[in-house]
Order: structure tokens, then sequence, then C-alpha cells
């Protein structure tokens, strides 16, 4: 039995047994992340690292939300209608401390649970992203809708959202189209599929056990996910789509993959051109190279280099234009610079945003950082399956399929789906430039 401990009005914070249940509770904003809600979410969350009496951490959202991100409103107001420029700046450093939030999560030595049960965007991809386990059900939505509403796709999704196969990340990015239901597990975001209906029992569960190691925690919540015969409703992002995707978005300039769309012509691919060419011009090209430098660098690199673009982008006009335009007057901004050809990658973008200089910061729990998860409990990605079938000869599916099974990976649902869609996206790949030799 779940008590109650202690209730704040935005987060909601109880105890059963070892487990601590955190639920973010701005129902009426979808659980959007404001300055007193960080500041809460951390103090909780440095409480329950360094207690010994709490040995597993649960995050949910109240209502049918999990956490639409940002209260982009509130940070516009605080960075551009602040009194002077001292408050300004101490709103800025409150706020960031989103990123002391983001580092304790992925480098803390509790086990935390994150359920995307509803709408999951933006901050509340980040704070699921860098949790250990992370639950999709039919009902998550996952998105980062950011360039959408002029501003860019922060909260550390240069490091989770780039690392995703098949440039897949930057797609998500560039378009602020959302994944939904089983693609959110089978692309290798979350970590298992779980129905809705059992949320309630799988969280009684986790209060129960006495094992707190993640093995025994990923035992658990095994039990209480989708067999291996489960029938997806929601599985896209696999086949010719994904390879098209790819092939679209591999590119290092926003211009190239308009015109990598445009080349293409299928109704799919133009519609896609149009849909990132009405966002904000600056929001793109700095998520994309964002996105293309955190590929390549550690955590805390990702979220320093976010919180300098942080130092600069509320000042630019997308930003305040776009938050009251989009989010308040329900309007279509008019952005500026309007078109991607009139801003300079190198000037306006590297040199004024990337290199400037920052003076703020946020508070590191710990100094851990890395490059690669310590742990990962995902399906395994395109190159882990490609590296397996190299180096121990795995050259059918169903040899492929069973490695991963004898492995870490067991006889999870979607092993057999991922391992399926790589053979035969790469398969299909050389037979076509063998018929081209």
């Amino acid at each position: 039995m779940v008590a109650p401990l202690h209730v704040e009005d935005q987060i909601l914070y109880e105890r059963a047994n070892k487990m601590r249940l955190l639920t973010l509770n701005r129902p009426k904003k979808l659980n959007s992340l404001d300055t007193s809600l960080v500041l809460h979410l951390l103090r909780y969350l440095k409480t329950c690292e360094f207690s010994r009496d709490i040995k597993l951490v649960l995050l949910k959202g109240s209502g049918k939300t999990f956490c639409a991100g940002g209260d982009l409103k509130h940070v516009a107001d605080m960075f551009l209608d602040a009194p002077d420029a001292y408050t300004a700046l101490s709103n800025i450093r409150n706020y960031s401390q989103i990123y002391g939030i983001l580092h304790l999560l992925a480098t803390m030595t509790t086990p935390v649970v994150t359920m995307m049960d509803g709408i999951t965007y933006g901050a509340g991809c980040a704070i699921s992203a860098f949790s250990q386990f992370r639950i999709a059900t039919e009902n998550t939505c996952l998105a980062m809708p950011e360039t959408v509403i002029g501003a860019f796709c922060d909260m550390g999704s240069s490091y989770f959202m780039s690392r995703l196969d098949c440039n897949l990340g930057v797609y998500l990015a560039l378009t602020g189209r959302s994944l939904k239901g089983e693609d959110v597990y089978l692309s290798g975001f979350a970590t298992h599929f779980v129905h809705s209906s059992k949320l309630k029992d799988l969280e009684a569960c986790l209060a129960e056990i006495t094992d707190y190691d993640l093995e025994s925690i990923n035992c658990i919540i095994e039990e209480f996910a989708v067999d291996r015969n489960h029938k997806p409703s929601n599985y896209t992002m696999h086949g010719e789509l994904l390879e098209k995707i790819n092939d679209w978005f591999h590119y290092d300039t926003v211009e190239e993959i308009i015109d990598a769309l445009r080349k293409d012509g299928s109704d799919f691919a133009l519609k896609t051109a149009n849909t990132i060419l009405s966002h904000s011009p600056t929001g793109l090209k700095i998520t994309l190279e964002s996105y293309r430098r955190g590929k390549a660098m550690s955590i805390i690199e990702c979220f320093k280099m976010e919180t300098r673009i942080w130092h600069v982008y509320p000042y630019l006009p997308d930003f305040k234009n776009g938050v009251s335009t989009r989010l308040v007057e329900k309007k279509l901004p008019q952005w500026s610079p309007s078109t991607l050809e009139e801003i300079d990658l190198e000037l306006d973008i590297r040199a004024r945003i990337f290199h400037s200089f920052s003076h703020w910061t946020f508070d590191l729990v710990y100094e851990k950082d890395y490059f690669e998860r310590p742990f990962e409990f995902t399906l395994p990605n395109e190159k882990e399956i490609l590296d397996a079938q190299l180096v121990y000869g795995l050259n059918t599916i169903e040899k492929a399929t069973r490695w991963f099974q004898e492995n870490s990976k067991r006889k999870k649902y979607g092993i057999v789906e991922k391992i399926t869609d790589v053979f035969n996206r790469h398969n299909s790949h050389f037979n076509y430039l063998t018929a081209r030799l």
C-alpha cells in the first residue's frame, strides 16, 4: 500500500516501503516543468539518492500525461520580462538546474523507473531517457516539438536522440512528429512495453520487492511486459520507411536534407519537407548542429553545450515570437530570419551561438560522465546486431535471434522484430548495390 508522506502542489511524494513514488502533478498544464517544479524535483531526487532507507524511485505523471516538457511561456516570461538583468540571470540559473536533474538521473546509484503513460514531450522525453528503466504503453506519445514553437531541441536530446538508429532522432527533432506506443519501444527509446492496465499492479509489485539490484528490477518489469507474441498496433518505424529516413536525414545541413526530400519526390517526402520548412529556421539549424556534435560527446559535454546555446537563444527573435504566437495567440509565427538560406551556419550558428561565452552553469551532484550508457535494458540496436553478425558469424535471422535471446536480452518482445528488420534492410541494400555492379 502506497502511503502519502509529503504533498506539494506540483509533485506528489509518496512512500511505499523502500520505494518512493514521485508524481508530476500539474495536469492542467500537462505536467509541464516550471522553475518551482524543477527545484522541487531536484531536491526530492537528491533525498532519494542519499537516503539509506530508499532503494528505488518510481516517476510518473498525473492524468493522461507523463510530462509535456518545459513550460516555455513561463521560461520566456522569466528570461525576457524580468524587471532587471540580475533577476533574469537568477531566473535563468534556477531553471538551468533541469540539467542537474538530468545528470543526476543519468548517474544515480538508486534505480529509477519512469512510466511514460501518455504525452511525453521535450523535458518529459529527457527525464525518461536518463532513467535506467523507461516503460512505454499503448498511450505513450513521444515527441520533441521545440522547433515548431521557435525553440531548439534541448534537454539532453543532443545525447539521447542523436544515438537512435538510422537518424530517427534527427527526423523526429526536425519534423516535430511523434512516436506512439510500440514504436517508442521498438525504436530503442523505451526499455519495456507494458499495457497501461497493468501499471497499477506493476507499481504495487515494485513496492514489495526486497532485491533492488538492476537485474532483479528488470525481471520484475519483464513479468508485466507484453509477451513475445504480442501484435503491435503502432509499429511503423521499420523497413523501407526507416531506410528512407536514414537516407534523407544523414546529411549535416538542413538544406541538404530538404534537397534530398525534394529529390525523392514522394508524397510523404514532400510533406515532410514542407513540415520542416514551416518551423523556425534558426531552431532547425541549431538542433541539427547540436545533434551532429552530440553524437560524439559525453553526457556532461552535451549538457554544457546546450546551456551555452540557452545563453544566447532566448534573445533571438524566434523564441519570444514563437512562444507568444504559437502557444498564446494560436497563430502561425513569422520567423526571423524567415528562410534557411538567410542563416550562415559558420557565422550565425557556430561562431555566435556554439562558441559563445557562457556564465550559466548547473550543479552536479556527481562528477560522473560517460559516452555510452554503463547499463542498458533496451532491445539491441542496429550496430550491436551487425557487430554480432560479423563477429559470431550470425548469417541468418534465426541464428542472430537465438544468440541475442541466449545472452543479455533474453526472450523479450521485439527481439525478433528488431533483428528481422535490420537483416532485411541491410540485405536489401546489399542486393541493390550488387545489382548496380
